[in-house]
């Protein structure tokens, strides 16, 4: 976007989802008359529910309506160019012990195939600076067998692993890494209460970089 000189912006970031299937919340950059607005990303679905519930899904869905508001002007008043990169959650194949992963900037998350959870899906690495971000968050499960689902690179979180027998303690989920914007892991809810919690979203991150070129 062209940038004014003289002109204010403020930029306000989106946090991760907190709770879960919430959403992770909008960024946004405003001038007194003019916001530029970026859905955040699509929180998790329950086991069973279809790919585009999934981690980031929500953001890519909601991209096409919401992601460019600008108080009533078109888009050319703000001169900004957006993409989106979201992309759909995986499947759970079905099955009450697995689930699939969030899906990340670079990629869907991998669907749930038992006895194994879905990884995240990959992030984006942006060329300016060689960063990944917005990697999906590993699927949850609920069984003894193999490792939790890696979080997708990006920041995902390792999604949980809920023990369903013995007195072994439940492998809790990681969160997203804040300033990348990576999901956070999923996980379940087991018998006699046995608890795994789910994994918060990672904050977003707004980076403005100006070719030395373009500055007049």
């Amino acid at each position: 976007m062209t940038f004014i000189k003289n002109t204010t912006y403020n930029c306000t970031v989106g946090n991760g989802g907190q709770t879960g299937g919430a959403q992770g919340g909008d960024s946004l950059i405003t001038t007194s008359t003019l916001t530029l607005r970026v859905k955040g990303g699509g929180g998790g679905g329950a086991k069973f529910t279809a790919p585009t519930n999934g981690g980031s899904g929500g953001g890519a869905t909601d991209a096409t309506t919401y992601g460019l508001v600008q108080g009533g002007t078109n888009d050319a008043a703000i001169q900004a160019t957006v993409n989106f990169y979201g992309n759909n959650g995986g499947q759970d194949a079905g099955s009450s012990n697995v689930a699939g992963g969030g899906g990340g900037a670079g990629g869907p998350g991998g669907n749930g195939i038992d006895p194994s959870s879905g990884a995240g899906g990959a992030g984006r690495t942006w060329p300016v600076n060689g960063v990944t971000y917005a990697g999906g968050g590993g699927g949850g499960q609920q069984s003894n067998g193999p490792a939790p689902a890696a979080g997708g690179s990006g920041g995902g979180g390792t999604g949980g692993r809920a023990n369903t027998s013995g007195n072994l303690v439940p492998s809790q989920p990681g969160s997203g890494t804040n300033g990348l914007g990576g999901g956070g892991g999923g996980s379940f809810v087991t018998y006699s209460g046995r608890v795994s919690t789910l994994g918060t979203g990672g904050s977003g991150i707004i980076i403005i970089a100006i070719k030395m070129s373009d500055i007049y």
